[in-house]
Order: structure tokens, then sequence, then C-alpha cells
């Protein structure tokens, strides 16, 4: 089985322009393979710390990669060490407060320091909420409730008021080459819990929604920002 497309990952990753030995932060990487994708750009001189509130993904994380400290909490306003880099990317909600972003920003950075912030956008991801629309209300409440995110006006104009330069928006549009429909819904079951029920009703929607049952694509809206602090 592949990987999960996760396009903006990836993205966030190569506009943080991490180098050998730095020192990062990780915030919400929601997957083992994203973190070890970080830990490998820094290698072995590279500190990196992991924050991810999911027990079970902050777990996993540890398992897999010892030389990591792993710390099951959400990002928020507290010095956790003093980092040349800090990205988070969590995969969707429950998000933390701009503000504790922006203050976690200033507490953990140093001066110089560069970051990239890759949050849902406010309509993540259109075809699944359509797709959801045609289930039940209940999943449908529960699927726009985790895919609902932020605009990039408000994630650009919360960091700037935290006193971070240079901040700008990167790419948040990402078309998902999926081998699938069904690849849309193990996505999905990454971020919301459903039963075998719901998997079934939202796999036969999703077929219908993207029109096919074998390689099609769907958006992705995100809302990113890179800057300094």
């Amino acid at each position: 089985m592949r990987d999960l497309p996760i396009p903006w990952i990836a993205h966030a990753q190569a506009a943080l322009d991490l180098r050998r030995k730095d020192r990062v932060l990780l915030c919400m990487p929601n997957t083992v393979a994203a973190a070890q994708a970080v830990a490998a750009l820094i290698g072995d001189d590279g500190r990196l710390v992991v924050l991810e509130p999911d027990r079970r993904t902050a777990a996993a994380i540890a398992r897999a990669m010892p030389q990591a400290e792993v710390i099951t909490q959400s990002p928020r306003d507290h010095r956790y060490g003093f980092f040349d880099a800090v990205l988070a990317t969590p995969l969707a909600a429950p998000l933390p407060q701009l503000a504790d972003l922006a203050a976690m920003l200033r507490a953990n950075l140093r001066p110089g320091g560069r970051f990239v912030i890759d949050l849902p956008g406010e309509t993540m991801l259109p075809a699944l909420q359509q797709a959801a629309a045609n289930v039940s209300p209940e999943c449908a409440q529960r699927i726009v409730a985790a895919l609902s995110g932020v605009a990039e006006a408000e994630l650009c104009a919360a960091l700037k008021l935290a006193g971070l330069r240079r901040t700008e928006l990167l790419l948040g549009t990402h078309l998902l080459n999926l081998a699938s429909p069904l690849e849309l819904l193990d996505l999905a079951a990454l971020m919301i819990p459903l039963d075998e029920r719901e998997r079934m009703d939202l796999g036969d929607a999703l077929l219908r929604t993207l029109g096919a049952t074998s390689n099609c694509e769907a958006l992705a809206q995100r809302s990113a920002v890179v800057g300094l602090r």
C-alpha cells in the first residue's frame, strides 16, 4: 500500500529550507512518516522535538524515532528549547489558537529563525465535505468540524501582530492525485473516527462525487505562511 497523498507537508518542509544540524520544533505532524522526513533532512547531528497531542500518534513516533524528543501536547506559549526552525502542519481540527501558535514561535525561535505554519483552510477538502453531506447530517457535521480551518488573511494577521517578520503566504491549493477515491476516505479516517457503516456509506458517496473508481484528483485547500522571528 502506498503512502497517502498529503502534498502540502512536503511543500511546507521544502519552504522551511531545513538544513543539516538544524534544531527543529515539529508541531502536530500527524504521522510517523512526516516526522521521519524532517529527521532525514536535519541528520543525526540535528535536534528534533515533536509536539503531538494525539497520544497514539505520539507513541508511534517515539517508538519509531528514539532519537527525537516527543511531547504529548498541543503547541502553546511555552519554551521547549531554542530552535533554528519551527514547522506546524496539523492535518485537521482541533487546532491551536492562532495567538498560542504566534507566542510559541516567539518563545522558541532564535532571532532570525525560520517558521512555516500550514493549517487547514476554511474548506479543506471540498469533495469529501460534499460526499459527507450525502451520507447523513451527523456525519456531515463531524467532517465539516474537522475540516474547517482558518482563512489565510486571519493567519497572516495573527503572526504579524506578534511581531514575526517577512510573513508571506505559501501555495494553499493542492491537487491530490488519488489511485482511488477510497484514498480520500483513508485520509478522512486520519482526521475523524468513522464506524464501519459510515466508512461504507462515505466510500460510496465519494465514488459518486468524484465520478471515478480508480485514478482521480481532488482539491485540498490549506492556509500556509512562511516567515522569520
